[in-house]
């Protein structure tokens, strides 16, 4: 129920908000894949469910809804695949399409992406702790830090006396997009022959296999589904027949996707990499007109923010109503109920940082 309720709520919150037109827009060339937009905003909300059950953390209690489920926690990482599979397929497809990339500008445009907004959550962090440290020390200094560097150096964030590692959990996968980021001047340089194409995918998918097969924990691998998906969608693949059937494809592929995560099984193993297999290419190669509603189109667009603050903004929703309703026993539709308030807050708030911190450096040339 508490899934779905958040799935829901997003949709309610989003299609509302999308109709008001109160964001600008990223492009409207033929360029922008609407389907992708989509995918990245259903992504976005599946992590905000892996962290749902941490209403509970703050003092809102039912032990029969706001509890860790490895279900929940599944649909997270589900969705975090899923962001590594876009990068993978946006840049690699970048990489195929434009043979003379400038790269000064291309890590430019990832700082204008992945910074302002981070700033802003660092700020939010820092506040958020020093309210409930209540002391600066060395440790605090050095700790704080540490958040400076996109989690570069470690998402823990341990005070004196207080763990608030809930609070920046998220930052684990960035690295390894600014990892992503870093290496493509080599991929480019990798797939720019016939012969060096050959040989650079069969040792990363050998090295691949032999990751998968060694270790329980594999998140880079995701970024090889999309630059494989890249690849076979600029060269090889007509996908007129995929399209013909494209959201019936789509509610198929959804439907064993949201199933995998019943398994109790290695979020990151070799598994999940291989219903990601089947579920990223198809998705994307079909271009289900589901997912360009305008709906999932603004979720995608604001994607970025949920992602990485929708844990402070439950936090701070859910601390500040246990001001008044400490260790409260909450009913089912009340948890519930809550659990809506926060997604309503998180799609107003991430909307706002959208458009008056994001959108204005990446609107920047």
């Amino acid at each position: 129920m508490l899934t779905a309720t958040i799935i829901i709520s997003f949709f309610i919150y989003c299609s509302i908000l999308s109709k008001a037109n109160i964001l600008p827009h990223l492009s409207s060339s033929g360029s922008r894949f609407k389907h992708i937009d989509g995918l990245r905003g259903l992504a976005a909300v599946l992590v905000v469910c892996a962290h749902s059950w941490r209403i509970s953390q703050v003092g809102f209690i039912n032990d029969n809804i706001l509890t860790y489920h490895h279900y929940n926690a599944n649909l997270g990482a589900i969705g975090v695949q899923i962001f590594f599979c876009i990068t993978g397929f946006l840049f690699t497809r970048k990489a195929l399409t434009d043979k003379n990339i400038n790269w000064n500008n291309f890590f430019l445009s990832r700082i204008k992406r992945l910074v302002p907004l981070y700033v802003l959550f660092f700020l939010l962090l820092i506040t958020i702790s020093l309210f409930i440290a209540n002391k600066i020390d060395v440790n605090f200094l050095i700790q704080s830090f540490k958040m400076l560097t996109l989690g570069l150096m470690g998402s823990d964030y341990v005070l004196t006396g207080e763990n608030l590692s809930h609070l920046t959990s998220i930052l684990w996968t960035l690295p390894y997009e600014i990892k992503f980021y870093i290496a493509l001047p080599a991929l480019c340089a990798a797939i720019s022959t016939r012969t060096s194409l050959l040989i650079s995918t069969l040792f990363i998918l050998i090295f691949a296999a032999a990751s998968l097969y060694i270790y329980s924990f594999n998140a880079w691998v995701y970024f090889i589904i999309g630059g494989v998906t890249a690849f076979l969608n600029e060269k090889y693949i007509s996908v007129n027949l995929l399209k013909r059937h494209s959201n019936i494809i789509f509610i198929f592929s959804a439907i064993i996707i949201i199933c995998s995560s019943f398994l109790d099984v290695d979020k990151y193993g070799y598994i999940r990499f291989i219903f990601m297999c089947y579920f990223f290419p198809v998705v994307v190669l079909s271009s289900p007109s589901m997912l360009k509603s305008k709906s999932l189109s603004f979720m995608g667009e604001i994607s970025y923010s949920i992602y990485l603050i929708h844990i402070l903004i439950i936090f701070l929703v859910t601390k500040f109503l246990s001001l008044f309703f400490a260790n409260y026993h909450a009913s089912d539709f009340v948890s519930l109920s809550l659990m809506s308030l926060c997604c309503l807050a998180i799609c107003i708030i991430c909307s706002l940082t959208f458009k008056y911190v994001e959108y204005p450096f990446l609107r920047r040339k």
